[in-house]
């Protein structure tokens, strides 16, 4: 799978609680993630070129994650947290 010049932006506020939350399968209800960007899984080869994932608010989940990936390429991508508002 390859995502080539992508920019995507997520809203965040996720909690510390639905990061350690345990996957389940596929299932056609709505529910948090443990990532707040993407999460990948039963892929080959993943290749992201030129991917961008900005976060709105602040968020308590990792970017990312990756289950049964064989392979990963990044190149000039990157993840931008929102900043902190006091």
């Amino acid at each position: 799978m390859t995502l080539h010049d992508v920019n995507f932006e997520f809203t965040g506020g996720g909690t510390a609680e639905q990061a350690q939350a345990p996957l389940q399968g596929p299932l056609l209800d709505a529910r948090a993630l443990p990532v707040w960007g993407l999460y990948v899984r039963k892929v080959k080869t993943l290749e992201m070129q030129n991917v961008r994932m900005n976060l709105v608010a602040p968020d308590a989940r990792p970017a990312f994650r990756a289950d049964d990936v064989d392979r990963m390429i990044w190149t000039r991508s990157e993840r931008r947290r929102a900043a902190h508002r006091r």
